[in-house]
């Protein structure tokens, strides 16, 4: 068996380069970004090099470190492939919902499995002396250096992975401080939810409302020519309907959290200690109900239960959603079954997140044209699962005194499936984007408010604005009815270390000084999101100029 290897030996180790080439160039099918092939090719030949070299001293640390370079190079360019991005601390993160993206686990199988066999193939050494790969190996990192340069390329497979260090690095100096910060929490209390707009006279004093966060879905879902969410383009003619409006971070847990109580989060699962919509509305008498469409997810179900509603529900049985959750056509029947269920005499706030449009996963019921695109069929099914709630809703007597409020947890990911979609899309970045945003009441009139660059951390004020209804807060945002006022953070994007500004509709980079700037503010309310709830005992106007750039 071994004088067989090592008859085949140079074969295997063809293959095993050559398939390193192939998976390398396949990123641009993605990427459409030239540059990184060629940096990830450069960074190959430097392990081609190495592993070659110690070959000649000891061959049992040589297979080794090739598999072990190997297979984090080739982690990388699989990511690349299928993200449109290296590896992120968001990714990371997220790791233990991965079963969120098991709409193409067999897909991913198929590859990771065959490439795992080629990792693990044994190596031959070629006959290069040790000043010949010095010198190609300085010229080969010469080069990738001199690509930095160039405004595509900004980092590559192994610089990727330093940088992740160092984030890792500075995230965690962040959340010691963060725990052993002084109570600052009294520095973003605000003395009430400004005014800027009167609730329709017809709706009764505390209207019932119904807040719906679709899974990832921008805008240009919404606008698309091929006419993929009738539905929603429909009801939002009929709405008050927010454009040029962002996400202001990325992704479901922070998107979430951050809408409700209108402020960042440092850490996905991190409990906000200040203050929500659904403790406003609560205060107010509302009965509160968050619809889980993941209960068989422990993780997101212990999430939920963190943000004070009076009850989180769900489907108990029976569920057709993949990993046991519900459809998007299951989640719109029981929203409309509990919301006609409710006590008529007590106002509701139902808030539901819809799963069926997650990254990765196709269609339980309605497919788009000819079925063949995964992302057209699952944001096409829930357009329609939606129209056929709308349907029941405008019969039922609750739509008589309820608002309707539809937008999303976070834009959707510039990812493979995504640039099938739109291979010639302009989205600046993977994570943030325009999304929709508009409040539906029956026997309201329509309206298009231009925010002009303003971000989701604006909703919870939006809606309370909106209803008549104002509370001491801690909201970041401000209403989005305001064409005067509105903070910084407004047009701030912000995961991880990813910040950005979308003012103006326009999104861009802060400069050095901006950044500086906006970072300690983000910080300081990272601080006081875990902290006792202190107030001013003289409240003043919040000062927004002190901090714009």
């Amino acid at each position: 068996m071994i004088e067989k290897i090592k008859k085949y030996i140079w074969l295997f180790s063809i293959v095993k380069y050559l398939s390193m080439i192939l998976l390398t160039c396949l990123t641009y099918l993605t990427t459409k970004n030239l540059g990184l092939v060629i940096v990830g090719l450069l960074e190959l030949g430097i392990i081609f090099i190495i592993s070659n070299a110690l070959l000649y001293t000891n061959k049992i640390f040589a297979y080794i470190f090739n598999v072990l370079l190997l297979f984090l190079y080739s982690v990388e360019q699989v990511v690349l492939i299928f993200g449109n991005s290296y590896l992120s601390l968001i990714m990371l993160s997220n790791l233990d919902s991965i079963s969120a993206l098991s709409g193409k686990f067999g897909l991913y199988f198929s590859l990771i499995i065959p490439l795992i066999v080629i990792l693990l193939l044994p190596i031959k050494e070629v006959n290069l002396s040790w000043k010949r790969s010095l010198g190609i190996i300085i010229l080969e990192f010469l080069w990738i250096l001199s690509l930095f340069g160039l405004k595509e390329v900004t980092t590559s497979p192994f610089f990727n992975y330093y940088d992740l260090v160092n984030q890792k690095i500075e995230q965690e100096k962040v959340s010691w401080k963060i725990s052993h910060s002084k109570n600052v929490t009294a520095e973003f209390y605000k003395s009430e939810v400004a005014n800027y707009t009167s609730k329709p006279t017809n709706l009764s004093d505390k209207p019932n409302i119904i807040l719906i966060l679709t899974e990832g879905l921008s805008e240009e879902f919404v606008d698309d020519k091929r006419n993929i969410t009738p539905n929603i383009r429909m009801l939002r003619e009929k709405s008050i309907n927010f454009t040029n409006y962002y996400n202001h971070t990325f992704a479901t847990y922070r998107g979430i959290r951050g809408q409700l109580y209108s402020g960042y989060q440092f850490e996905n699962y991190d409990k906000n200690t200040l203050v929500s919509i659904e403790d406003i509305l609560k205060d107010s008498g509302y009965d509160t109900t968050f619809i889980n469409t993941e209960p068989a997810n422990l993780t997101f179900s212990n999430y939920l239960k963190q943000m004070n509603f009076d009850e989180v529900t769900y489907q108990t049985k029976d569920r057709k959603g993949v990993n046991d959750t519900m459809s998007d056509k299951e989640a719109y029947q029981f929203l409309m079954k509990y919301s006609e269920e409710k006590d008529s005499d007590v106002p509701f706030f139902i808030t539901m997140y819809t799963f069926g449009t997650h990254t990765s996963l196709d269609s339980t019921d309605k497919k788009f044209g000819n079925g063949k695109n995964s992302q057209l069929n699952r944001v096409y099914n829930m357009d329609y699962q939606f129209g056929k709630f709308v349907e029941q809703f405008n019969r039922s007597p609750i739509s008589d005194n309820t608002i309707l409020i539809f937008t999303t947890d976070h834009a959707t990911h510039v990812n493979s499936d995504y640039i099938k979609t739109y291979p010639n899309h302009t989205r600046g970045n993977e994570a943030v984007g325009q999304v929709p945003l508009f409040i539906y009441y029956k026997n309201g009139t329509s309206q298009t408010i231009n925010a002009n660059g303003r971000n989701s951390l604006d909703l919870a004020p939006t809606i309370l604005d909106y209803v008549d209804i104002s509370a001491p807060n801690y909201f970041l945002g401000t209403s989005l009815f305001s064409n005067k006022e509105s903070s910084l953070y407004s047009h701030i994007f912000s995961s991880e270390t990813n910040i950005m500004t979308t003012k103006g509709g326009k999104l861009s980079n802060l400069s050095k000084s901006e950044l500086k700037k906006v970072k300690k503010k983000i910080q300081k309310y990272n601080i006081a999101q875990i902290q006792p709830q202190k107030v001013k005992k003289r409240i003043e106007k919040y000062d927004v100029a002190q901090i714009q750039p």
